[in-house]
C-alpha cells in the first residue's frame, strides 16, 4: 500500500507535485489536513493561507476515477491548478470559527483572499518558465590570451626603406590587442625584428631595454634617419609603374619625414622614367600637385605616341621573320647540294688515287673520253685545270700537276688547249716536241744546208 502524501508546512509547490507524480493517486487516501494557523493571531502569514487553500483543494474529493493513466492523472491536476482560485473552505473547528470571524474585520478578509491568490499566480507562472526553454544569453566576449596568437600576424621590421613609425604603431596594437604588459611588451620586441635589428636591440643599455619609452625614442632616432636616407637615394620609377603608383609609393616612405615639398619634387622629377622625365622637366613643378598633373599628362603623351610605332613595328618583325625563314631555306638547300658536289669529288679522287698510275701516250689515249666528259658536264660550268667541279683555284687537284702534252703547270692534259687544237688535224702523228725539233733545226740550218740530206 502507497504512502499517503500530505502536504507539509516546509514543502513547496514543486515538491508537493513531484512527490504526487511518483505515487499512485488513484490508492492514495485523501485525508484532510487541518489548519496550522492558530486562532489567536488576527493577521495569518500569506504563505500559511495559500497552503490552506491548498490543503482544502486537494481534500475537496478531486480523487481522480480509477483505471485512468497517470498521465491523466497529472493532467487534470494541472489543470486544477490553472483554474482561478475560489474563497478557501474554513478548515476550522466549528467552535473557532465564530471566533475568527468576529475577530476578523472585513479588510483582513479581503486581504486574505488576495494573498493567496497572487501567490499561486507568482508559483504558476514559475512552473511556465521552468516548462519553457531557456534562451541562450548573449556570450561574452573571450578575454585574449595565448590561443588568439595564430589569429592576427606581425610582420618583421628588417629597415631598409620600411617605416619605422609605422611598424611601431602595429607592435604597440599587437600587443595591446593581446593584452600585454609593458614588460611583455618589450620582451616581444626582438621577436618581431630581423637578426640585424635584433643586434642593435642587445647593443642597448638595460635601463632602456626594459623601459617601453625609452626603447621606442631610441628605435625611431636610430632607424628613422636611416630609413630617410635611404628613401632618397633609391627613389626610380618602375618601368611598369604608373605616375600615380609612383607618387603615392614616394609619398609613403617620406611621410614620417619633414621633408621640404621643393626637394621632394625635385626628387620625383629625377626618379621618373627618362621619356617622362623629358617632358615634366621644362615646365619646372614646384609641389608635387603640379608635378602630378605635369606626369599624368606626359604619360598619357607617351602612350599616344608610342602606341603606332609599337604596332609598325609588330609588322615588321613579322616580315623580318618570314623573310629569315625563306633565307634560310634557300642556305639550306645550297648548302646540301655543295656538300653532295664536295662528297662527290672526294670520291672520285679517292678512286684515281687507288688506282695503279699508268703513263700513256697521247695516241693511246681514246679520245672519246674527254668528249664524253664535256657532254656530261658543261665545259662552262668545269674547272679548268682538273675539269671537275671545283669551289676555288686553291682546292683544284691540278694546281701543282705540269701538263703532260704542254709542260705547263696548273692544269691536267685533258684540258689542255693546245690539245685541244692539236687534235682538230688528225695528220699530226708525232708529238709537238718533234715539231719544235723541227721547227729549230729548220732555223739552224738552211734547206741546202741540212747535214740530214
Amino acid at each position: 500500500m502507497s504512502t499517503p502524501v500530505n502536504y507539509k508546512n516546509r514543502d513547496t509547490m514543486n515538491d508537493y507535485l513531484l512527490r504526487s507524480k511518483r505515487t499512485d493517486l488513484s490508492k492514495m487516501p485523501i485525508t484532510p489536513v487541518a489548519s496550522t494557523i492558530p486562532t489567536s493571531i488576527n493577521n495569518p502569514s500569506p504563505l500559511s493561507a495559500a497552503k490552506t487553500t491548498i490543503e482544502n483543494e486537494a481534500s475537496g474529493g478531486t480523487t481522480p476515477a480509477k483505471g485512468t493513466s497517470l498521465t491523466d492523472k497529472n493532467r487534470t491536476l494541472t489543470e486544477r491548478l490553472f483554474q482561478p482560485l475560489a474563497q478557501p473552505p474554513n478548515q476550522s473547528t466549528p467552535d473557532q470559527a465564530p471566533m475568527r470571524q468576529q475577530q476578523e474585520d472585513p479588510e483582513k478578509q479581503q486581504l486574505q483572499l488576495q494573498v493567496p491568490n497572487l501567490e499561486r499566480q507568482l508559483q504558476l507562472q514559475m512552473q511556465l518558465n521552468q516548462l519553457q526553454p531557456s534562451q541562450p544569453q548573449a556570450s561574452q566576449p573571450e578575454a585574449r590570451g595565448s590561443k588568439h596568437m595564430g589569429n592576427v600576424s606581425l610582420q618583421k621590421f628588417e629597415g631598409g626603406d620600411q617605416n619605422p613609425i609605422k611598424f611601431w604603431t602595429l607592435f604597440i596594437q599587437y600587443c595591446t590587442l593581446y593584452r600585454f604588459t609593458e614588460s611583455e611588451t618589450v620582451g616581444m620586441f626582438p621577436l618581431h625584428v630581423s637578426n640585424t635589428v635584433q643586434d642593435w636591440f642587445f647593443s642597448l643599455e638595460e635601463g632602456v631595454r626594459r623601459n617601453l619609452q625609452r626603447l621606442k625614442e631610441a628605435f625611431l632616432e636610430r632607424f628613422q634617419r636611416r630609413n630617410l636616407e635611404y628613401s632618397l637615394q633609391h627613389i626610380k620609377q618602375h618601368q611598369s609603374e604608373s605616375v600615380n603608383d609612383y607618387i603615392n609609393r614616394i609619398l609613403a616612405q617620406t611621410s614620417d619625414s619633414n621633408v621640404p615639398e621643393a626637394i621632394l619634387v625635385s626628387m620625383l622629377v629625377g626618379g621618373l622614367r627618362p621619356d617622362l622625365a623629358a617632358i615634366v622637366m621644362p615646365q619646372v613643378p614646384k609641389t608635387h600637385q603640379q608635378f602630378l598633373a605635369a606626369a599624368s599628362i606626359a604619360e598619357k603623351t607617351v602612350q599616344m605616341t608610342t602606341a603606332k610605332p609599337i604596332e609598325n613595328l609588330t609588322l615588321q618583325v613579322a616580315n623580318i621573320a618570314s623573310m629569315e625563314d625563306r633565307l634560310s631555306a634557300m642556305l639550306t638547300d645550297k648548302l646540301s647540294s655543295s656538300v653532295a658536289e664536295m662528297s662527290a669529288i672526294q670520291a672520285h679522287n679517292n678512286n684515281q688515287s687507288n688506282g695503279p698510275y699508268q703513263r700513256q701516250n697521247y695516241q693511246q689515249r681514246p679520245k672519246t673520253t674527254f668528249q664524253q666528259r664535256n657532254y656530261q658536264r658543261p665545259q662552262s660550268s668545269s674547272c679548268q685545270g682538273c675539269g671537275r667541279y671545283c669551289l676555288n683555284r686553291q682546292s683544284c687537284p691540278a694546281q701543282n700537276s705540269i701538263c703532260r702534252f704542254c709542260k705547263v703547270k696548273g692544269h691536267f692534259e685533258q684540258v689542255c688547249r693546245k690539245a685541244k687544237r692539236y687534235n682538230q688535224y688528225p695528220q699530226n702523228q708525232y708529238s709537238p716536241h718533234q715539231n719544235q725539233q723541227n721547227n729549230y733545226a729548220q732555223n739552224q740550218y738552211p734547206q741546202n744546208q741540212n747535214p740530214h740530206r
